[in-house]
């Protein structure tokens, strides 16, 4: 859903001028605009378009919405029950440290990466306390930057190889002067 909302949040006028539903709904929400067909499906967003087609007409509005549909379709048809999920490991092969000296680099690790896509990335809530450096590489490693004073919450963000269930995992980092001190 929040990948929904962001591709909502490029328009630069009110979303009724540019919005509107499909005449057959698909997936669990729908909505086209002039060039585009959006839907989710489970935990997928899809976005249909045509290059080079930036004008609604009738033609292009019904190939986009047929071909959207027939994705759903086959979506719909390899969904994969709740009790079936396989849902990934976000968990760290060492617990992350809790407090890290400002100017330098540290590292996490993924316990098990064996399930997941290579995708995997992190985020921090205070990007002047710490800095993550990227995607993690083949043995699941992840770089951040302590770079000031302060505290963050870093969030990795990892998703299963099979069916790309999303996961995370969220560590509380400190991060001191390197006397050590607060100040």
């Amino acid at each position: 859903m929040d990948t929904f909302t962001l591709a909502l949040c490029r328009y630069d006028r009110s979303l009724h001028l540019v919005i509107s539903a499909l005449a057959d709904p698909i997936g669990v929400l729908s909505l086209q605009d002039a060039r585009s067909v959006f839907f989710i499906r489970g935990n997928t967003f899809v976005e249909v378009s045509l290059p080079g087609l930036s004008t609604a007409s009738e033609a292009a509005s019904s190939l986009k919405a047929a071909v959207a549909s027939c994705l759903d379709a086959h979506l719909a048809a390899h969904a994969i029950e709740p009790p079936y999920h396989r849902h990934p490991d976000s968990r760290l092969l060492q617990p992350a440290p809790v407090t890290v000296v400002a100017g330098k680099m540290f590292r996490l690790q993924m316990g098990d990466i064996g399930s997941l896509v290579s995708a995997t990335t992190a985020t921090s809530s205070n990007g002047l306390a710490v800095v993550p450096q990227g995607l993690a590489d083949e043995n699941g490693v992840l770089d951040f930057y302590a770079l000031g004073r302060g505290e963050a919450e870093v969030t990795i963000l990892v998703a299963h190889e099979d069916n790309l269930h999303p996961g995370h995992s969220k560590h509380l980092i400190r991060v001191v002067s390197a006397e050590g001190g607060e100040e």
